[in-house]
């Protein structure tokens, strides 16, 4: 396939389209068939950036290519792809020993902070830090201001990303995922949450604003801000070590792993989903039910179908409509793996269950599938 390797940390689209990848053992450029070697790249690539008519690689060593003539920077090194970036004004920006910025054709020490991952933004710039500062801080005029709640500075964060609403995210070694819209104001996602995997290596959003979240050992997780979903090796991907996704500018959504690069088109046709049964005292026609009070207890099974999802893969999002929405703040709607909901003790009133089925590319089910419930007095308390 024309990669100097299979161990690829990288990947860049550029400007005029075209996609890049970096390697441990050097840079390929994609023709739209396969990958061709390009011979000027150093070893160990962690980053690819353009600046500019300038192509930065950057790894162990960094080197400025402009067509085939090159420069090379033996003394900035990088250890994760997001510690270097561009600034708003086009300037490059590496965590190297420090902070360092390129200035007429050199790099000048902004701040010695131990950087692992950085985004320059014009209110400043957001620094993941290494040995000398876990957790992550805000770096303006020369004055870093802590990011994270107490709870949450205790990990090194080597993926930083902003998404089209204004939110950050944020995730490391053992961190799960971070999302933070105001300093401190932050949540975080975990196994706990359906994140395979608490060791997040990178983070891409796609043309949908769904997030697709790389790990070492978990794959790919996709997350749409209620369900997350995960390609692994069982669905083709070449290795479960995952160093970076690109969200490509065509839809496709590229994968780089330690087993070489994937390149994954969604597809976007609905999963089906029916309601198989209710159960209360006994089985009952799954469409209107109606039940005493004094039946504390009904099982609703449902299960989906979809060609494109491994079986048990299929995630669920379900409410009663009347009793969820009261102490949820997602309109009702809850997430499961499970093909059962069992409700108990629900006092009398009329509600509505409705279940839908998540795919893989979390795709819902065009409607969902509904039961319409009433549970009553005991008959010995109804007036006649």
């Amino acid at each position: 396939d024309g990669l100097p390797s299979h161990g690829v940390m990288t990947l860049s689209q550029l400007q005029d389209g075209t996609i890049w990848a970096g390697t441990w053992k050097g840079s390929a450029r994609f023709d739209g068939k396969r990958f061709h070697n390009f011979a000027e790249a150093p070893g160990n690539i962690r980053s690819i950036v353009e600046a500019g008519d300038d192509l930065w690689f950057i790894g162990y060593g960094a080197r400025r290519c402009r067509g085939n003539e090159c420069t090379s920077f033996p003394s900035i090194s990088l250890r994760f792809r997001d510690g270097a970036g561009l600034g708003p004004d086009g300037s490059l920006w590496v965590g190297n020993n420090g902070l360092r910025r390129y200035v007429d054709g050199a790099f000048s020490l902004v701040d010695s902070m131990d950087v692992l991952a950085l985004l320059v933004e014009e209110q400043g710039i957001i620094i993941g830090g290494g040995r000398s500062h876990k957790g992550a801080v805000v770096l303006r005029d020369g004055q870093a201001t802590e990011l994270l709640p107490e709870a949450l500075r205790s990990f090194h964060y080597v993926a930083i990303f902003r998404d089209h609403r204004g939110d950050l995210w944020l995730g490391g070694w053992g961190s799960g995922l971070v999302r933070c819209r105001a300093p401190g104001d932050c949540v975080r996602y975990t196994t706990a949450n359906g994140l395979p995997n608490r060791n997040v290596s990178t983070i891409a959003e796609d043309e949908r604003g769904h997030l697709w979240i790389g790990s070492w050992g978990g794959g790919v997780s996709h997350f749409d801000g209620r369900v997350f979903q995960s390609i692994v090796d069982a669905d083709g991907l070449l290795h479960n070590a995952v160093q970076e996704v690109l969200a490509a500018t065509d839809g496709s959504i590229w994968i780089a792993s330690e087993g070489g690069v994937n390149r994954y088109q969604p597809r976007l046709t609905p999963p089906g989903i029916r309601i198989d049964r209710v159960t209360t005292d006994r089985e009952v026609p799954a469409t209107d039910v109606s039940m005493s009070s004094a039946q504390d207890y009904v099982a609703i099974q449902f299960h989906g179908t979809s060609m494109k999802t491994r079986p048990g893969q299929i995630a669920y999002v379900y409410r009663l409509v009347g009793y969820d929405a009261d102490d949820n703040d997602d309109d009702g709607w809850q997430v499961t793996r499970s093909r059962e909901v069992v409700y108990e003790d629900l006092p009398i009133g009329d509600y509505t269950f409705e279940v839908q089925a998540v795919d893989r590319d979390l795709v819902y089910s065009t409607e969902a599938a509904r039961v319409q419930l009433a549970v009553h007095p005991p008959y010995e308390r109804m007036s006649w």
